[in-house]
């Protein structure tokens, strides 16, 4: 506790030359955490623990979501007649240049 006391007056002695560790040690001691609310399901019930509300956040995740079609990204890519271009259903992805 001594230590702990010592090293609060220390940082707030020298905040002006190295605040940096001033906020530092705010960021660390926060009481407040933040953590994902119970959720209410579809049929009206909330979920009670933190599991049930991961089951219920992948659930609806994955309901947004379709599964792939087996086979290879690049017959998605390639034009009816088997040619390949930057056009995805009609698309025309024109090159940009890259921006510093």
């Amino acid at each position: 506790l001594r230590l702990k006391l010592n090293y609060e007056k220390k940082i707030t002695y020298h905040i002006k030359d190295n605040c940096k560790a001033f906020y530092s040690y705010l960021r660390n001691n926060r009481r407040l955490k933040s953590s994902v609310p119970n959720l209410e399901r579809e049929n009206g019930s909330n979920t009670i623990n933190s599991y049930e509300t991961a089951e219920e956040l992948a659930n609806a995740f994955s309901s947004v979501f379709t599964k792939e079609p087996a086979g290879s990204l690049q017959n998605l890519l390639s034009e009816p007649n088997g040619d390949s271009d930057q056009s995805v259903i009609g698309v025309l992805i024109p090159p940009y240049p890259v921006q510093k």
